[in-house]
């Protein structure tokens, strides 16, 4: 934690020093340490890093005929997800991404997101529904369910 420390916001950090939950939505501008944070979550739970932009274009990198593109199956299966700069996607590929959280909230799944958004911009561009599968993951660990962290450092500190 201390090689990562300079890189994240205060509040980040104490936000992911107590339990390592690998249910996540990190809210914050540029620079505040959202990728530093899941990187430090990642390395404590086995996952799957994706960046956002990278996968809502898989099926336009997917050839016609073959089925679903293996990034979208593989995102929306894998043990814990780790989504990174969520809206720095191409408006083509929403539907993708609301499809993977919507097959791991079914799934029981974890997911970890950063996103540069604030609440009410992430609601107008995903839809309300796949906003609460970010922040009401339902993943069972041995005592219960993992807690979400969310984070938004678009609010001012109190």
């Amino acid at each position: 934690q201390a090689s990562v420390a300079p890189r994240i916001d205060p509040r980040l950090l104490v936000a992911i020093s107590g339990e390592f939950s690998p249910c996540a939505l990190f809210m914050g501008p540029t620079g505040c340490g959202k990728t530093s944070a899941a990187r430090w979550i990642k390395a404590r739970h086995n996952g799957t890093w994706f960046n956002a932009r990278w996968l809502a274009g898989s099926r336009l990198r997917h050839a016609l005929g073959d089925g679903e593109p293996p990034n979208l199956l593989e995102a929306s299966k894998c043990d814990a997800l780790f989504l990174d700069d969520l809206v720095t996607e191409d408006d083509r590929g929403i539907s993708d991404l609301q499809f993977v959280y919507e097959r791991r909230y079914s799934s029981c799944l974890p997911t970890v997101t950063t996103t540069g958004l604030t609440m009410p911009l992430l609601i107008a561009r995903y839809g309300a529904a796949t906003v609460r599968r970010m922040v009401d993951q339902h993943v069972q660990n041995g005592a219960g369910e993992f807690a979400v962290t969310m984070v938004n450092l678009h609010e001012e500190s109190k």
